[in-house]
């Protein structure tokens, strides 16, 4: 229970603490975007990693069903 008890505070510490973002340069950016492919298809790269950055990449997904043309 106690271990349970330090990894909710440790959860709690992380959400209240604010994210930080470094500023990027534009060259930076693409060099991550290349970087990214070669990560992804790499073969040593696993799920586990590839769903890390799917999740962080993805913030939201909103879907609007329209019930007319639904089949």
């Amino acid at each position: 229970m106690e271990r349970v008890r330090d990894i909710e505070l440790r959860i709690e510490r992380q959400r209240s603490t604010p994210a930080e973002s470094p500023g990027v340069t534009l060259e930076e950016f693409k060099n991550l975007a290349f970087d990214l492919e070669v990560v992804w298809n790499d073969p040593a790269t696993d799920a586990r990693l590839k769903k890390r950055i799917v999740r962080t990449l993805i913030h939201e997904v909103v879907a609007d069903i329209d019930h007319e043309n639904w089949s």
